[in-house]
């Protein structure tokens, strides 16, 4: 019986057992296999503890309201099953992949919300056939071959911890559309499934029929290679666990690679280990863009072996990334943006200026006689201060800008300035990020820095200036970085 079947799943992931009751949330589109889903939920939770709540993703493709959502709104009521519209971001590439990103986390963020135990999905065995085809045809690893899982847990710091589940993955199309028959189910035929430039429509209309006159038994052999695939695979990741602790680290500028530890593996475990150092970051790459970037790592055809970057595809919110080389480390960073000071601000003594590109505002006020006793010039990396004595800078004004040649800093401790280059470079600052560092100049003289800042977070920076003293300081909202490079320092004697 299909309800016997969906009910077995649920249990075997824990849930129909809690007190006082299961909650879930459906991902509904309106679409058959989605309604089944509904109504078998609706038949489950007369005789066992379970709530649902349904979930409609809207991506706003189309322009016009969708068509289905009368239909969704009638099986909701006639099911007694609460109904939430979610509008997703039109930013998102137009893309199936991204799309389906999409509606997992938004599904998965809204179970959180509501204190549910899992997001359930309708996909059915023919749904996992045309799956593994699909990816055997495009070109696939063995994590394709898996094809999709009974369980999935995003990479989602907000919902990580609320699994989708897919409950009729045991199911034939052909059992559930059978249901649906009987039950005199309403639902929404989307006219794109009958459209054959879609490769997955090819698949089920065209090629599976003929592979199956032929081959019989192609579906049974394709779902056996996806539960031998995914045991291979468990054996594989507990192995390459002891390769990947050797060249994972992290620091306070995040989560790297060794370089070098890692042009010294093979060639099958580098391809393994970048895989899983980019699905962690929620950037899904394949074959051919890890192979780029490995061609990256060894330096092929590029003259500077120890900093650089290699831009990557976006990831599933349209974001740009980039992998970046420095130090023998090995990053996946946010696309660099320059200063928002290309050109010069000029620092009014004391007063305040806001930074354009952005809501940063740089303010200066006086260092009162008080301050000298309860406050420190030494400030810690992530202080948003810098304290400058303009007895020693009354000739030229104060400004905020990016870096120049000849720039000169003079750290705490020294007896003399040193080059501002020489500098950043010993404090282990990337190359592509000079450029973006907020300067505190008085001509060539580098007073204070901070890592650029994004536009529109509402920033807010601050200094203080009474002569012969003067602190400045950005809000710690503003850094792009895990804190300002040289202010730990005391400018001028």
């Amino acid at each position: 019986m299909i309800q016997d079947s969906i009910i077995e799943n649920l249990q075997a992931e824990g849930l129909l057992r809690n007190v006082p009751r299961t909650h879930v949330v459906l991902g509904y589109s309106g679409g058959a296999d989605s309604t089944a889903l509904l109504f078998l939920l609706n038949e489950i939770k007369q005789k066992l503890p379970l709530a649902v709540t349904a979930a409609y993703i809207n991506h706003r493709w189309r322009g016009a309201p969708p068509a289905e959502l009368p239909l969704i709104h009638r099986n909701c009521l006639k099911s007694q099953t609460p109904l939430v519209i979610v509008q997703a971001d039109l930013t998102v590439p137009k893309t199936e992949n991204a799309a389906r990103q999409v509606r997992y986390r938004q599904l998965t963020r809204l179970a959180r919300d509501l204190q549910a135990d899992a997001v359930l999905t309708a996909h059915h065995a023919d749904d996992q056939i045309e799956t593994l085809l699909f990816r055997v045809l495009r070109g696939t690893g063995i994590d394709g071959l898996v094809g999709i899982q009974k369980r999935l847990v995003m990479q989602d710091k907000e919902a990580a911890s609320v699994p989708i589940l897919r409950p009729m993955l045991d199911l034939s199309r052909k059992t559930v559309r059978e249901y649906v028959e009987n039950q005199a189910l309403p639902y929404f035929d989307d006219p794109t499934n009958e459209d054959i430039k879609i490769q997955r429509n090819n698949i089920r209309t065209k090629l599976l029929p003929l592979l199956e006159a032929s081959f019989p038994q192609v579906k049974n052999s394709l779902f056996r290679l996806s539960l031998v695939a995914e045991g291979d695979l468990h054996i594989l990741e507990e192995t390459l666990q002891a390769v990947w602790e050797q060249v994972y680290g992290t620091d306070d500028e995040g989560a790297y690679l060794h370089a070098v530890r890692f042009n010294q593996l093979g060639l099958p475990y580098q391809r393994r280990i970048m895989k899983r150092f980019l699905g962690g970051n929620r950037i899904y790459a394949d074959f051919q863009t890890i192979e780029d970037l490995l061609h990256f790592i060894r330096g092929e055809g590029r003259k500077n072996l120890d900093a650089a970057l290699k831009s990557l595809v976006n990831n599933g919110e349209g974001k740009a990334r980039f992998l970046a080389l420095y130090k023998d480390k090995l990053r996946l960073i946010a696309a660099p943006e320059e200063s928002p000071a290309k050109t010069p601000v000029a620092i009014p003594v004391p007063g305040e200026v806001p930074l354009p590109g952005g809501d940063l505002m740089f303010r200066t006020i006086p260092w009162e006689e008080p301050d000298k006793v309860n406050v420190s010039p030494i400030r810690p990396n992530d202080s948003q201060q810098v304290f400058v004595d303009l007895t020693a800078y009354q000739d030229k004004p104060l400004e905020l800008r990016t870096r120049r040649p000849g720039d000169k800093f003079h750290p705490m401790g020294m007896d003399v300035p040193v080059r501002f280059k020489k500098f950043l470079i010993n404090r282990g600052v990337p190359r592509f990020e000079r450029n973006r560092l907020l300067l505190l100049a008085h001509g060539d003289r580098i007073l204070g820095a901070r890592p650029g800042y994004q536009p529109g977070t509402e920033n807010q920076a601050q200094a203080d200036s009474h002569p012969p003293a003067e602190t400045g300081s950005w809000n710690r909202n503003a850094s792009a970085g895990s804190g300002g490079y040289p202010v730990r320092n005391r400018t001028g004697r």
